[in-house]
């Protein structure tokens, strides 16, 4: 009698725990599952690279992904503002638009070198995203960073206008979108 009982309350425990498991997958119907989250993407180039990407009008940086999607990549550099920025990666395309820029450059004269920060609005683009992006919606900002240093004059004075060098040559990027939401296929 006992042992009945005891498997009567195993089957019946076991058909509760799976109707609690089994409400929500029901519930949610045809909607897709999504995973929110902070997305941040670097990357930097160094001396030649850095000298040599930065004399083309589409340049590429590569960066590694942290966040909900964690993977790596290339930003590439498109040639108007209008366009879509991307960031091309293994997982797919992240596509945003940028907007209200704000520059800063800097000629320091004491160590001929110059220095400029760009910030700007980042608004990811789900429809042209593909991949884990595709459909994700967000807002964030992104910079770019670089740094040159120039040779002196015999003067004494930097000479600017000259070739750039390849010791201390610096392409920064980085984009933070704090609450990135992505389908989660």
């Amino acid at each position: 009698m006992q042992v009945r009982l005891k498997l009567a309350v195993i089957a019946v425990a076991g058909a509760a725990s799976l109707a609690l498991t089994a409400a929500p997958a029901v519930a949610s119907g045809h909607s897709h599952p999504s995973a929110a989250g902070r997305e941040v993407a670097y990357g930097q180039l160094r001396g030649r690279r850095a000298l040599t990407e930065s004399a083309k009008l589409h340049f590429r940086i590569p960066v590694r992904l942290h966040g909900v999607v964690r993977t790596r990549g290339v930003r590439v550099g498109e040639s108007t503002a209008s366009e879509p920025r991307t960031v091309r990666t293994r997982a797919g395309w992240l596509a945003g638009r940028s907007g209200d820029i704000s520059r800063r450059s800097h000629e320091d004269k004491a160590t001929c070198r110059t220095r400029y920060r760009g910030i700007s609005k980042f608004v990811v683009l789900g429809g042209l995203s593909s991949g884990a992006f595709a459909g994700a919606s967000g807002r964030g900002w992104e910079t770019f960073r670089t740094a040159f240093s120039y040779p002196r004059l015999p003067s004494g004075k930097c000479d600017f206008d000259g070739e750039r060098s390849v010791r201390g040559a610096m392409i920064s990027y980085r984009l933070v979108i704090p609450r990135l939401r992505v389908n989660a296929h």
